[in-house]
């Protein structure tokens, strides 16, 4: 019985070492003011999440995507793209697309 509380341990370790940042990622997105600059979301950025800022996707002639590469944690079985649009350089909102 020692042996299968010592694995009931170990288990709860790894799964508490494991965070899944995803829903951070989407408190912290929330909360973002419409107002933003881009280079204050990069300054708010917290360092659990990657966002490509050097290849922005152009939506239209004034409205950028920047994807968020990388969520710590997080796993993604259904390819969710998710991404930070700005307007004009400033922060629109944030937003997700299945990958096909």
């Amino acid at each position: 019985m020692s042996c299968f509380r010592v694995a009931v341990f170990l288990g709860l370790i790894v799964l508490s070492s494991c965070k899944d940042y995803h829903k951070d990622m989407l408190e912290w997105a929330n909360e973002l003011p419409t107002n933003s600059s881009r280079e204050q979301v990069k300054v708010l950025a917290p360092d659990y999440l990657v966002i490509d800022w050097e290849n922005p996707e152009q939506v239209n002639s004034y409205i950028y995507r920047y994807e968020i590469t990388k969520i710590r944690g997080h796993e993604d079985p259904v390819q969710i793209k998710f991404y930070l649009e700005f307007e004009n350089s400033t922060f629109l909102k944030h937003g997700w697309e299945r990958l096909e």
